[in-house]
């Protein structure tokens, strides 16, 4: 283990309070050995560094995660030296083969820069937890799934808005009754109920042991239906 890492991630930790979930993240990696994984909101880089860790360690897959340094506080104008940053530690900690750092804005209506990542096997949004955007993210992401994606929501256990959401709309993904907000998000009618026909999602909250607004997570997992036997 790199322990320069793990004293940047104990140092930054009380940034965005995603210390305790980096380290889960590290092990999770470790475990399911991903390909793809895809952070939406790179902060201090303390969850994706990790992950970056983990990967490293496992000998296979790449972090791909973006941020523009908007809410960058270290220098004022708040996007000033943030890329420099990211990659300076990038660098640090050995971790360049196994982490793609894009320093631009999301488009939401989109998805630029992220169009061209397929077969996404981990994805993490800690951008934001709102409804609105999470459903966005969900039609990104349906297309760009093999067979069994992982999708961690931060905040969204304990945020009402988010939280009964995910409940009615994985409710109504496993009956494969297509939610209309889904839909209009879609370019492809046809392809979005491909996604859909064999696909099973799990729906998990998680509460974190903090005070602050980011103190719980959900998880949705999706796989293929097919019972595999071993």
């Amino acid at each position: 283990m790199n322990l320069k890492l793990l004293k940047y991630v104990n140092d930054t930790h009380s940034k965005y309070i995603t210390g305790d979930f980096s380290h889960f993240l590290y092990g999770f990696v470790k475990m399911i050995k991903p390909s793809s994984v895809v952070e939406l909101g790179t902060g201090y880089g303390t969850t994706s560094f990790l992950t970056a860790q983990a990967l490293k360690e496992n000998d296979l897959g790449l972090i791909t995660t973006i941020d523009d340094g908007k809410f960058w506080e270290e220098t004022n104008p708040p996007q000033k030296d943030y890329n420099n940053f990211i990659n300076t530690k990038i660098k640090e900690f050995n971790i360049e083969p196994r982490i793609n750092f894009i320093n631009k804005s999301l488009n939401f209506n989109t998805y630029e820069p992220l169009q061209y990542i397929k077969n996404v096997d981990i994805l993490f949004n800690d951008i934001d937890c709102n409804p609105e955007y999470i459903i966005y993210t969900l039609s990104w992401l349906l297309p760009r799934i093999n067979h069994t994606c992982y999708f961690f929501i931060d905040g969204s256990a304990t945020y009402w808005p988010a939280y009964s959401m995910l409940e009615m709309v994985i409710k109504s993904l496993n009956e494969k009754n297509i939610p209309k907000k889904l839909l209009t998000h879609f370019n492809d009618d046809d392809l979005l109920y491909k996604c859909l026909r064999n696909k099973v999602f799990t729906l998990t909250h998680f509460r974190k042991n903090e005070t602050s607004k980011q103190n719980s997570f959900s998880l949705i997992k999706i796989e293929d239906k097919d019972i595999e036997i071993r």
